[in-house]
Parts: C-alpha cells; sequence; structure tokens
C-alpha cells in the first residue's frame, strides 16, 4: 500500500466498491455532447450486452480476463462483430471514468482482443 501511494496510484477501496450498474447509470447521465442516435445506441448497448453480465458487478472486481471472457462469449452467441465491438467501447468508456475519478487504477477493457470486421462481399451489377 506504501508502494502505491508514493506512486500516486492508490485507490480507495471504498470507491471502487459501486457497483457497474450504479457506475453505468452515472456515466450515461453524463453523456451530453452525444448526438441523439449515438445516445441512443449506447442505451441500447448498455441495456443488452453490458448490464445483463455486469450489473451487480463492483468495479474491483473486474478484471481483464473477465472481460476478455464476456468478448468471447458475445461472439459465440452469434452477435455479430461490430455489436461485440460497440459494447465493449462503452463498457470501457465507462470503466475509463471511473479510472479519472479515481475509482480504478486501470481500464482492464483495454487491451482485449476484439473480433474484425469482415467486410461485406462486393456486388457487381
Amino acid at each position: 500500500m506504501k508502494t502505491a501511494l508514493a506512486r500516486g496510484e492508490w485507490v480507495d477501496p471504498a470507491l471502487s466498491r459501486v457497483t457497474v450498474g450504479d457506475w453505468a447509470a452515472r456515466w450515461f447521465a453524463n453523456q451530453v455532447q452525444l448526438k441523439p442516435s449515438t445516445r441512443q445506441r449506447y442505451a441500447s448497448l448498455l441495456r443488452r450486452q453490458v448490464l445483463p453480465v455486469w450489473e451487480r458487478v463492483p468495479l474491483s472486481a473486474v478484471t481483464h480476463a473477465d472481460v476478455g471472457e464476456w468478448v468471447r462469449r458475445m461472439t459465440q452467441a452469434g452477435l455479430a462483430s461490430s455489436t461485440v465491438r460497440q459494447a465493449h467501447r462503452v463498457f470501457s468508456l465507462l470503466l475509463a471514468l471511473a479510472v479519472r475519478d479515481g475509482r480504478l487504477t486501470r481500464n482492464v477493457a483495454a487491451g482485449v482482443r476484439l473480433p474484425r470486421v469482415g467486410r461485406a462481399d462486393k456486388v457487381f451489377l
């Protein structure tokens, strides 16, 4: 703990006990810069992909491996690669705010391998 304090990496454990669901609601409410269509898409991604898995999990309990497993399960469930990538982006954005707010030391969603978005087949007339 002394080393973390000296490095400026110490996080008060009480701050990271907030659940992802509570933090997501706070994060989403502050996204005033989004266009209405983007805001609607983020709300849909939170409701359908992020919160069913992460809602009751404390921020401190989310790990890089867990996020990777979540991405794998979404991909295996048949979700489009772009949907998986967008859901990951929303989750990563809310974790990034937790880092800036001093609730986490790092964004555990950063660096997770994501599925490639395939190109549509070209159709020639």
